[in-house]
């Protein structure tokens, strides 16, 4: 969009981002070191006092500009200035704070990503809680990932029901009559008592880590 602004803001969980111009106008940024982000910060909270009061992470909702020059003269921060054109890509990195607008209309795209030294960064990111859909990520759950345990899988308790009315059910595979009866095993189906709320309960699972096929690796394509 010609002119369309983003304000100055970390990226979610303090996650790298690459971003690329498809065709058209380039893209003008502005980035903080994150030497300089506490002090950066702190004059912030300085301009809206009552929105740092409300919320901690308050510059996690992307809605504050201020200009470089007022950072440069008032508070000595250095605010770095590149402008992106079409075909290349911009990557930023965590805990580094980054403006921008575009200088007419484009397409551009883009997207967050991790490394493994993200994983320092991600244990200490902190998150706004004061909107409903901050998004999160378990670093806990990743690291369990990668030293291969099993991790918690979260499920309801109605679909465990769901689950056990459909294993005492009769199997449709056709099997053999047995010439000795035998007795059944399969302990009674649990009942849950009263109208409380379903609670949510977690199991323990060893998941195999998948590799998913890149879509622009050209080893993974069909010639």
């Amino acid at each position: 969009m010609w002119k369309a602004t983003f304000a100055w803001h970390l990226e979610d969980v303090d996650l790298y981002s690459i971003n690329y111009i498809h065709f058209g106008a380039p893209k003008q940024w502005y980035s903080i070191s994150q030497e300089d982000a506490p002090r950066f910060e702190a004059a912030m909270k300085g301009f809206w006092p009552s929105d740092a009061k409300n919320c901690d992470q308050f510059l996690r909702h992307k809605t504050y500009l201020v200009s470089p020059s007022i950072l440069k003269s008032r508070f000595g921060i250095t605010v770095n200035k590149v402008v992106h054109y079409e075909g290349e890509f911009m990557i930023t990195y965590p805990y580094g704070y980054h403006s921008g607008f575009n200088l007419g209309y484009n397409c551009a795209e883009s997207v967050n990503f991790a490394t493994e030294q993200w994983l320092n960064y991600g244990r200490v990111a902190k998150k706004c809680n004061c909107e409903s859909d901050s998004v999160w990520i378990d670093i806990g759950d990743i690291e369990r990932k990668l030293r291969g345990e099993p991790t918690p899988e979260y499920y309801d308790e109605e679909d465990l029901d769901s689950d056990l009315s459909d294993e005492d059910g009769a199997s449709d595979l056709l099997t053999p009559p047995s010439s000795v009866p035998e007795k059944s095993t399969r302990g009674r189906k649990r009942k849950i008592e009263g109208d409380e709320p379903r609670s949510k309960r977690a199991r323990m699972q060893n998941h195999a880590i998948r590799k998913i096929p890149c879509v622009l690796c050209p080893n993974d394509m069909d010639y």
